[in-house]
């Protein structure tokens, strides 16, 4: 584990550089994406603006609910910018929120938009396990198996090192679908990533020792990977049923 970069007398979060990295590279590949589609620069910018604010504050917000005390002998960490402070389910679900209510004002078409950020959320699930592995966050379970890391004081499953090849692979395969997505329909690119992703998620949580627990011992991640799983082959269905790229404004 790699969790702080020291640069003279200040000590960097390893954690959130990497995010901060990954994110540069998928709003790039994206802005990219937009203007060959034909969208405008200046509307896909604040398109993106309007996500990422409403993402950072529905993050905050879950992980207020979720941990209310963590926050109240210090009421100024609302606005810390640790990342361990941010919920990332509450974060893609006001992120989408907030995308759609801009999308919706510029009459931006919703399937277009997904396959141009597609390539970007791959990005990001690569920067994500990259982040876990300098933080030490979204350790394995105990193991016996030769590969498994010292960690927390025991030998674990190297999960983030799962996560971040599965993440890596995901990649790989929507970047070389992409080129011959030009005659797909649109949202097609965007279903297969949400439906290798939450598989990916089954897999990966099988090895997790952090996994929170609901309703009477179901794994909370496994349950939103088989209902992700379950509405990405029903959008692929209904996508496939299109001969041409049509699109819907959203």
């Amino acid at each position: 584990m790699f969790p702080t970069l020291q640069i003279g007398p200040l000590a960097m979060p390893v954690s959130g550089l990497v995010i901060l990295v990954g994110l540069w590279i998928a709003l790039t590949l994206s802005e990219r994406r937009a203007v060959q589609q034909g969208l405008s620069t200046k509307n896909f910018n604040y398109f993106i603006f309007f996500s990422l604010g409403a993402g950072v504050i529905g993050a905050r917000l879950f992980y207020v609910v979720q941990y209310p005390s963590a926050f109240q002998a210090n009421l100024i960490s609302l606005i810390s910018i640790n990342p361990q402070l941010f919920d990332p389910t509450g974060g893609i679900i006001f992120g989408f929120l907030g995308g759609f209510i801009y999308g919706q004002h510029k009459h931006f078409h919703l399937w277009s938009i997904l396959d141009i950020l597609t390539p970007g959320l791959a990005v990001m699930g690569v920067a994500f396990g990259l982040s876990h592995l300098a933080s030490g966050d979204a350790f394995g379970n105990p193991t016996q198996l030769p590969w498994g890391i010292s960690l927390w004081g025991e030998i674990r499953h190297p999960s983030q090192v799962y996560e971040t090849i599965l993440a890596g692979l995901i990649l790989a395969i929507i970047l070389i679908l992409e080129k011959r997505a030009q005659t797909w329909p649109s949202g097609i690119i965007f279903w297969i990533f949400v439906g290798m992703t939450s598989a990916s998620l089954l897999f990966l949580d099988a090895s997790r020792g952090d996994s929170n627990l609901i309703m009477g011992g179901f794994h909370q991640n496994q349950l939103i990977a088989w209902i992700g799983l379950a509405i990405s082959l029903f959008g692929l269905y209904r996508r496939m049923n299109f001969s041409t790229r049509q699109d819907e404004p959203i």
